[in-house]
């Protein structure tokens, strides 16, 4: 009974040490930052740059 347990306890131990490793490791997909190369971020809006609205769609999309 005893054995069982040590055994449990061992694998316990083994499966959360290689989803830690796997974690900081950069295995589980994410993604590295390359030095020098900022991420793009792509930002969608919908702005009034037409009609009785386009002054303030224009000052709108010059602030983004």
């Amino acid at each position: 009974m005893q054995r069982k347990v040590v055994i449990a306890v061992a694998i316990m131990v083994v499966a959360v040490v290689a989803i830690g490793i796997t974690f900081f490791s950069g295995i589980g997909g994410v993604e590295k930052k390359v030095m020098g190369q900022p991420k793009v971020i792509k930002v969608g809006v919908i702005l009034p740059l037409t009609g009785r609205l386009a002054e303030t769609g224009e000052d709108l999309k010059r602030g983004i």
